[in-house]
């Protein structure tokens, strides 16, 4: 997953650029149960089982239709190589019964949500536990509705005509879902939110991690949304929390400013919406 091929921009990355999640969804849910078994020994009924047990919340936590679509997905491809290359005679992850089908999510925030958690963010003196720059990237997320991988990794050499007439962020085709160049205009209030977040930093990244001169972590928005736990604890509160919020992803911010409309400039009170 990890080797490294020529894409089709002419730049040598991982084979499977999502490998990571799909290492993480083998050492989660496939590793505890099965990992110690020979491979050729590992049955249909097995994977059904594992399948099962997620789906139930037996395994790996909550109950899961989604992680267990995703272990499937992992566990079926790590087979599929097994299998080209003559170490198993069948596939163990074929034909198993089907999976629920998943409602897709629908969370939107409304008006007075958007303004709680808007001027909340603001707040040091409730927010000393997360970095400015973690909720600089949320707000431009809901300002510009960009996934969060298309955001995260921003250079400042992405940034086109920041102080002339059409400000834009030209996203490469590498980090976004589609694989199509993004041009990106930016709002005067998407402005706003880079200038600050390159405020008094010389590094090359818009959204820098306070570790060093590399992006905020792909997890860093969500984690401050949801918080931090440690063996079932609470070490961190969230965002959602300490703003009294129903609990929301990233990407429902993203769905937000599909649903009501990009902010395009400074959020006067009550709201950013002019």
């Amino acid at each position: 997953m990890k080797s490294p091929v020529k894409k089709p921009d002419g730049e040598m990355r991982p084979r499977l650029e999502s490998w990571e999640n799909t290492a993480s969804h083998l050492r989660r849910f496939l590793g505890p149960k099965l990992g110690r078994k020979i491979a050729a020994e590992v049955t249909r009924g097995d994977i059904q089982a594992l399948s099962d047990d997620i789906v139930a919340g037996r395994h790996g936590g909550k109950p899961s239709v989604s992680n267990a679509r995703h272990m499937r997905k992992a566990a079926s491809g790590m087979f599929r190589w097994a299998l080209r290359r003559e170490y198993i005679t069948a596939n163990p992850c074929s034909d198993l019964k089907p999976l629920d089908p998943e409602h897709p999510r629908t969370r939107v925030l409304t008006e007075d949500e958007i303004r709680t958690f808007w001027h909340g963010l603001d707040r040091d003196d409730l927010m000393a536990s997360w970095d400015r720059r973690t909720r600089l990237a949320l707000k431009f997320e809901l300002v510009t509705m960009l996934r969060s991988a298309e955001l995260l990794d921003a250079h400042r050499n992405e940034l086109i005509d920041l102080d002339g007439e059409q400000p834009r962020l030209d996203v490469p085709l590498k980090r976004v879902k589609k694989r199509r160049v993004i041009q990106q205009p930016l709002s005067d209030l998407a402005v706003e939110i880079i200038r600050e977040a390159l405020r008094g930093s010389n590094k090359q990244f818009v959204f820098a991690s306070p570790l060093g001169d590399q992006p905020l972590h792909r997890k860093a928005m969500a984690d401050a949304l949801r918080g931090i736990k440690r063996k079932g604890k609470v070490t961190t509160r969230g965002i959602c929390d300490m703003l009294g919020l129903k609990p929301f992803t990233p990407h429902d911010l993203r769905r937000t400013a599909d649903a009501g409309g990009s902010v395009r400039r400074s959020p006067p009170p009550p709201g950013p919406f002019g």
